[in-house]
């Protein structure tokens, strides 16, 4: 990454498919205590100071997250970073936000940008979050990062809406890994989409055609 590089990283549509209604959804937002909400009726993201973003759904009862980022946690990483030569860049403190109206091919919506610079000033982090009212179960993300300095950066990776579920989180007695899993291909002729996640499950999520005959 180059002054004035810009990378982009893919738009990624996020489908909840616990969000209780698939009714049309009037898009509002709120900024409160360091935490921006962006939401509808059926869920939200809630992103802290440095853009640490969980998804929130509300059940009839209770606001509810099944996405744990706190920060007491080791594992926990905010939904969009980058990884350079020298390690993974996190933190981008929010200096910037606005929202506004758009169209896209998802239809009519708003969209809820964030911006941030990480600490040392090398990385700006634009995070771009659209909800449609016609599509109250969907939300889009885009990251756009730019190096901000004189000198090239090796980027070693870019992790794009990557959000940690942890199912103990609305049911106590669950175990964190107690999901149903929809993965876009079968490893073998007739084998189910729809898998229950267990302890030690581990597979490729392969896009195209692998030797064995299947894909995606």
């Amino acid at each position: 990454m180059t002054r004035p590089t810009r990378i982009v990283a893919m738009a990624v549509l996020l489908a909840v498919a616990f969000a209780a209604s698939a009714a049309r959804a009037d898009v509002t937002w709120q900024v409160e205590g360091g935490t921006w909400r962006f939401q509808n009726t059926a869920l939200r993201l809630a992103c802290d100071r440095d853009m640490y973003c969980a998804v929130e759904y509300d059940d009839g009862a209770a606001v509810r997250s099944i996405t744990d980022v706190a920060r007491s946690n080791a594992l926990s990483r905010p939904s969009h970073y980058v990884v350079l030569d020298d390690g993974p860049v996190t933190d981008f403190p929010i200096d910037d936000w606005s929202v506004e109206d758009v169209t896209t091919e998802f239809g009519a919506g708003k969209r809820m940008t964030l911006g941030g610079t990480d600490a040392q000033g090398r990385i700006r982090k634009t995070l771009a979050i659209d909800l449609f009212p016609d599509e109250p179960n969907a939300v889009v993300t885009q990251a756009t990062w730019t190096n901000l300095g004189a000198a090239p950066l090796a980027v070693q990776r870019m992790v794009s809406s990557q959000f940690r579920l942890d199912r103990s989180l609305v049911d106590p007695a669950a175990d964190r890994f107690a999901f149903k899993l929809l993965q876009g291909r079968a490893g073998a002729w007739g084998e189910d989409y729809v898998k229950d996640v267990t302890v030690d499950y581990d597979r490729q999520n392969c896009v195209g055609m692998p030797e064995a005959g299947q894909g995606g």
